[in-house]
């Protein structure tokens, strides 16, 4: 993975983790969609075109708010993304994703990728800043999503994830330091 401190090694970072994580679910739902390899091919590059697009807002908090530095700022945005698995908005874009209708390859991965984009991406920025950058977390969490994505139970399944969520971000005001400063100064041995 990409060195994360940077803006451009934080953006590249992004742009791997949608194509780890965030390619399959697209990439099952386009076959499931027209059975054609030309057209999955086609609908995965609009849909990582659309992830690597969000994915410049994601690298810029990450290079804005280097991890374990802003303990409060990330217990917040943590808790925002969970409160957002239970709104309207988020399930409305999980079965829009199920539903896309358009029948050119590229079009469809942007249709796909935007309303997934509307569903998964505060949850998926604010798990890119607090997750190390390492295949395992990924694998677990496209297997969560998935989930989300094909199960008749999405509204559970979702109101679980922002459940973990909500417990996250309190043992994440629990960490050293937390609650008596935001910033944690790392300790400069000379």
């Amino acid at each position: 993975m990409p060195h994360m401190t940077t803006f451009s090694g934080a953006l590249g970072a992004w742009v791997v983790m949608s194509i780890v994580m965030m390619a399959p679910v697209a990439a099952i739902l386009s076959w499931r969609h027209q059975k054609s390899m030309a057209h999955v091919g086609a609908s995965l590059l609009g849909f990582v075109g659309v992830w690597s697009i969000v994915g410049i807002p994601a690298a810029m908090l990450v290079e804005a708010y280097p991890l374990g530095t802003h303990v409060a700022v990330m217990a917040i945005a943590i808790a925002a993304a969970s409160a957002y698995q239970f709104s309207r908005v988020h399930i409305h874009a999980l079965d829009a994703c199920m539903n896309v209708s358009q029948d050119n390859g590229v079009r469809y991965g942007i249709s796909v990728g935007t309303n997934c984009v509307v569903a998964c991406g505060p949850l998926m920025i604010v798990a890119f800043w607090v997750m190390p950058s390492s295949l395992a977390p990924m694998v677990a969490l496209t297997f969560v999503m998935g989930m989300e994505f094909f199960s008749r139970h999405r509204v559970l399944l979702s109101r679980v994830v922002g459940l973990a969520g909500a417990v996250l971000a309190g043992a994440v005001l629990l960490l050293p330091g937390a609650t008596s400063h935001d910033v944690v100064h790392p300790h400069v041995h000379h």
